[in-house]
Parts: structure tokens; C-alpha cells; sequence
């Protein structure tokens, strides 16, 4: 998937993409926690950063930096009415 992306950009050109990724390497997600975020969200992989960042530089991607979001992310589902955050994750 990332090498068509990356043949679809325009050469030296900035790329962002947002998605799901392990806050913590040696930490993988339970069977229970996989099955949830497959469900709630349909990631069906998630990858350790650094797992990521290496497939995309595999693909051609140059320069590819990694920006946690989480906390910014858990701050706003806590704004969320209840009815709505129990769809996430």
C-alpha cells in the first residue's frame, strides 16, 4: 500500500498521514484489545513506530518523523458526550 502512495506523491513533496500505532514496543495489545480496536476503529494492524517509520522508508518515503498524539487524542473523546465516547477505543 505505501509504495503506490508513494509513487502517487509528487517528488520532495510533505506528506502527513495520521494513524494507529503501539505507544509502547515491548507492550503488544491483548487478543481482547486487537479484537476491540479491529471492531471500533477497523485497524486491523498496528504497528510499533518504529516498525512503521521502516515501512515507509521501505516504500521511498524520505524523512519520515513520528509525532505522538495520544494525549491530545484522549482530551478530546473526554469532551465527547457519553453516548458518542463509547465508540472509542
Amino acid at each position: 500500500m505505501f509504495d503506490k502512495l508513494a509513487r502517487s506523491c509528487k517528488p520532495g513533496a510533505p506528506f502527513v498521514i495520521e494513524d494507529y500505532v503501539l505507544a509502547f514496543d515491548d507492550k503488544p495489545l491483548t487478543q481482547e484489545e486487537v479484537e476491540r480496536v479491529s471492531r471500533v476503529v477497523g485497524a486491523v494492524y498496528i504497528p510499533t513506530v518504529p516498525e512503521y517509520i521502516a515501512q515507509l522508508e521501505a516504500a521511498g518515503f524520505e524523512d519520515v518523523k513520528s509525532e505522538p498524539l495520544t494525549e491530545p487524542w484522549v482530551a478530546w473523546t473526554a469532551t465527547l458526550p457519553p453516548t458518542e465516547r463509547s465508540t472509542t477505543p
